[in-house]
């Protein structure tokens, strides 16, 4: 194996990051009075052992697709990450983070997991390249992970213009606040249909933000889109194509049959409301997301066709009882599906949903043979036959997430129940995936051990350690 394969884009690409530092330090030095700069790293190294032909199931699908599934491996990474002040309306943040693993059953890889520039001028942000996205809805380490994005995949490059953060409507005293963007990306893993791009555009609105009660509700809609599918031209990024996929529409001409008599592209809605309550030390929250992927909408979530399905939440923040700091209950149902009917009545068609899954995007909905989706919705990954496809779609999971503190040391205890079922509903396996996390900050080291499990015929038993520790630091600051 020739390293120099592996290392060598690596160097080349943080050695173009540090020449934009430089060069922003340099701007900084001109402007004084109007910038400020800082500038930090971070080291880590993560180990699997595992009994079984597999790694335990929460081991691989809380880190962004860096973990492999292999029973046994090792991850280095490395990250620089840096932020530059010009002025209060004016400010970028942009990054670097560098993979290499080794599993049992591979040779070593290596990637750019991170690379991005962000700029955000008074309200407005704009984000170029790859970066990790951070959980809205739901828990990033108690959570099994949203319903349309969590933590499973590595981050697609994109880019995304629009208002990231929660900020206020004129005239409402801070009680209703939004945010919304729109993104453009590539699934540059180009498997089955290469060139495929990704639309996504949300709007997600807080009321009575200040209160103790808090409502906050969200629409994102998600299109695959583009590419070069079997015996046809690629599609063109052009205004008429791209008006298509914003409003749902029909295609044009170039377009195949199938998306000229219904929509272009394969596309995917998502509501979600989330509840909050703030009683003394305690902030509760229930919440609850959707998919839909057929016509008629219905934004009464109780009109839908496949209303049986989605994702129920229930966190319990406590702050004055370190011992037991937060709770995560949830259940994942996608038995549904809109049932089992296409042609519901001859001008309703929906039914056999097959979410995730599209007959022309072959794709599906995951990056890198990881599911974008919620990791319950098994990942290509798993597939023994090297298929890129997603296969078990139909589930009824029961998770929960415990978290806490006792005498310097966190811990963390995931339990996961599912239940998958082929088309017909016979069940296919049962399995329950669990964890246990201790860790401790030792000044700029934080220290973590892992021990975990699976049961079940599918993806496997397996029972496995894992340790890993991270090093931060600060290379510069204002």
């Amino acid at each position: 194996m020739n390293l120099d394969y592996f290392y060598l884009p690596i160097f080349n690409t943080v050695r173009r990051l540090l020449l934009v530092c430089l060069f922003l330090a340099g701007t900084n030095s001109t402007l004084k009075s109007a910038a400020t700069d800082s500038l930090s790293y971070q080291l880590e190294q993560t180990t699997t052992a595992s009994d079984g032909t597999i790694a335990p199931f929460w081991f691989r699908n809380q880190h962004f697709g860096t973990i492999p599934a292999h029973a046994f491996s090792t991850l280095l990474r490395a990250s620089v990450l840096g932020e530059t002040k010009l002025n209060s309306s004016l400010q970028f943040q942009y990054g670097i983070d560098a993979v290499v693993n080794a599993a049992n059953q591979g040779t070593a890889q290596a990637w750019i997991q991170q690379l991005y520039l962000h700029a955000r001028w008074l309200i407005f942000d704009l984000t170029l390249g790859s970066r990790e996205n951070q959980q809205l809805l739901t828990d990033r380490y108690l959570s099994s992970g949203a319903f349309m994005f969590s933590p499973s995949a590595r981050p697609m490059p994109r880019i995304t213009a629009g208002i990231e953060e929660f900020t206020s409507f004129p005239l409402t005293n801070h009680q209703v606040k939004f945010r919304g963007g729109i993104t453009h990306a590539w699934f540059s893993d180009n498997t089955y249909v290469p060139g495929i791009w990704l639309h996504h555009k949300y709007v997600h609105i807080r009321l009575a933000d200040q209160l103790p009660v808090r409502l906050q509700l969200g629409l994102d809609h998600m299109a695959q889109w583009g590419g070069k599918l079997p015996d046809q031209q690629p599609q063109l990024f052009n205004l008429t194509n791209f008006k298509s996929i914003f409003l749902a529409r029909s295609g044009g001409v170039g377009s195949t049959v199938y998306e000229q008599n219904n929509a272009m592209g394969n596309h995917i809605l998502s509501e979600h409301v989330r509840l909050e309550i703030e009683t003394g030390n305690f902030i509760s929250s229930v919440y609850w997301q959707n998919i839909i992927e057929d016509s008629p909408f219905r934004l009464a979530p109780w009109k839908m066709m496949n209303r049986e399905d989605g994702l129920w939440g229930l966190s319990i923040g406590n702050a004055s009882l370190p011992v037991f700091q937060k709770l995560v209950v949830e259940r994942i149902n996608t038995t549904d599906q809109s049932g089992y009917i296409h042609d519901k009545d001859g001008i309703i068609y929906g039914g056999q949903d097959s979410y995730f899954t599209n007959g022309t995007y072959l794709n599906d909905w995951a990056f890198y043979r990881r599911s974008i989706g919620n990791p319950l919705i098994l990942s290509p990954v798993y597939n023994t036959d090297g298929s890129y496809r997603i296969r078990y779609l139909r589930l009824q999971a029961y998770h929960i997430g415990i978290s806490g503190r006792t005498n310097q040391w966190n811990y963390r205890i995931l339990g996961t129940h599912v239940k998958h079922y082929d088309f017909y509903l016979e069940p296919i396996t049962t399995n329950i995936n669990w964890m246990i996390e201790l860790s401790r900050t030792l000044k700029s080291l934080e220290l973590a051990l892992r021990i975990g499990g699976d049961t079940g015929t599918f993806p496997g038993k397996t029972t496995g350690l894992q340790f890993s520790f991270k090093k931060s630091g600060i290379l510069s600051r204002p």
